[in-house]
């Protein structure tokens, strides 16, 4: 009979693939057809490099570390200390912030941080972009805690060209600070679904003149950001919030700010928040931040922002209306109209899509309120992705010109789908996500 040590070891040492066979079934059936043989056009997905799955695969995230530095609840070994500030250290330096907190575990949460460090009352304002013109939910949307705890006033895109009128945004944010006269007011830039570059410097102009705050949301373009092909907001703004994944690092999220600002910050995560971090994400966030320092990295991002604008403009060359004005992108992401043009509601697009082997989602286009949300007007593309996996311009003039605008033509052709899903699993399988054998077996 075997005894307690034996029976417990020979459990813990186990694979999944011994322990539980339909856990690993479906972790297999995820990387040889959903992520083997499809087309990920989804602007918020990136696939992570080997080196940050690594940091996670470790159980580092099963040790309690509340608290900062050598100020902790628990024991803490120095190695594992030493994880977060090197997160910290080498996320300061990329992205050129005095201060950085790297514990949290969403997007969402790193918003909530800032408006608690800045103290924001049931009476000040949120004053950020409308949710169907690109924004966020966490900006100020009145489902969201932040559209039910604070005043929101919002601005928007010109609808001619799909870009900020700057001017105007500036006029509509001193309305609104006549209106809060007295009150806190903080400013949100960044989006989820605007395709251009946006004027950081021109919103941080806009706060000094109204005795604002302003905060840069980058969840979406960190990536393209730290590779050098977008903007950084960094000189302009008092403070940045940001995830990490969707630059290819961990599940998680990070605040940067003004040195002033770090204790406030800190406490609104921990203890105001949240409990203990996850340390092999920030392991892994600081990985991240090593690999924006390389080669690689600065040609993925400026890859993704050219694959974005080939795959938009074959797209429009072939009569499928993207939103906005030529050449239709400067980031990783595009919108694309459907339910005017084609006559598709979006879920429905994007389901056809599904069934043609390409993963994408639908979205809402400025100046389109409809709900329910399945009548959303139109997709949003996205290119880091594929963009990692090593495609380029060629291959996303395949995907639009040959995939793409024949399934939305005919989004109910059951034969045109099986085809295009079989030449899509063709072209995937011609790039694989990691170098043969590097990955584990499951």
């Amino acid at each position: 009979m075997a005894t307690q040590r034996e029976l417990i070891h020979s459990g813990m040492s186990r694979r999944l693939r011994d322990v539980d066979p339909e856990a690993a079934a479906m972790v297999r059936t995820y990387r040889d057809e959903v992520r083997g043989e499809r087309l990920n056009l989804i602007a918020s997905n990136c696939l992570p490099s080997l080196a940050v799955r690594d940091c996670e695969a470790q159980g580092l995230g099963n040790i309690y570390s509340e608290g900062y530095g050598n100020s902790r609840y628990y024991h803490v070994e120095l190695v594992l200390r030493t994880m977060e500030a090197l997160a910290i250290q080498r996320g300061k330096e990329v992205l050129g912030m005095p201060y950085l907190n790297v514990q949290l575990h969403d997007g969402c949460g790193a918003n909530e941080a800032v408006y608690m460090a800045l103290k924001m009352g049931t009476e000040d304002v949120l004053f950020s972009s409308k949710l169907a013109h690109g924004g966020h939910l966490s900006h100020g949307a009145e489902f969201n805690v932040s559209g039910k705890t604070w005043a929101v006033r919002s601005y928007g895109v010109e609808l001619g060209t799909g870009e900020y009128d700057y001017d105007q945004i500036r006029e509509r944010a001193r309305h609104v600070r006549d209106e809060f006269t007295g009150k806190r007011m903080v400013i949100m830039t960044g989006a989820s679904a605007y395709p251009f570059r946006i004027d950081f410097e021109a919103f941080g102009s806009i706060a000094r003149e109204l005795d604002a705050v302003v905060v840069a949301d980058i969840s979406h373009y960190l990536g393209i950001i730290l590779g050098g092909a977008y903007p950084s907001p960094a000189a302009h703004v008092d403070a940045i919030t940001s995830t990490t994944h969707k630059a290819g690092g961990p599940k998680g999220a990070i605040v940067g700010s003004r040195e002033e600002l770090g204790k406030v910050i800190n406490s609104a995560v921990f203890p105001g928040l949240q409990g203990g971090p996850n340390i092999g994400a920030m392991l892994a966030k600081a990985v991240l931040f090593h690999e924006a320092t390389q080669p690689w990295f600065k040609e993925w991002a400026e890859g993704t922002v050219r694959n974005a604008r080939a795959l938009a403009e074959v797209l429009a060359a072939e009569g499928i209306k993207v939103w906005g004005r030529e050449p239709f992108t400067e980031s990783h992401l595009f919108l694309v109209e459907t339910r005017e043009s084609l006559g598709l509601k979006g879920r429905d697009a994007q389901e056809a899509l599904a069934r043609a082997g390409i993963t994408i989602n639908m979205n809402t286009l400025p100046g389109d309120e409809t709900q329910p949300k399945g009548t959303n007007s139109g997709l949003r593309f996205g290119t880091p992705w594929l963009t990692r996996l090593g495609m380029g311009v060629e291959e996303m003039l395949v995907i639009g010109k040959n995939f793409i605008a024949p399934m939305l033509r005919d989004p109910h052709n059951q034969d045109l789908a099986a085809r295009i899903a079989g030449e899509a699993k063709e072209l995937r399988s011609q790039f694989p996500a990691y170098e043969q054998g590097a990955e584990p077996d499951f």
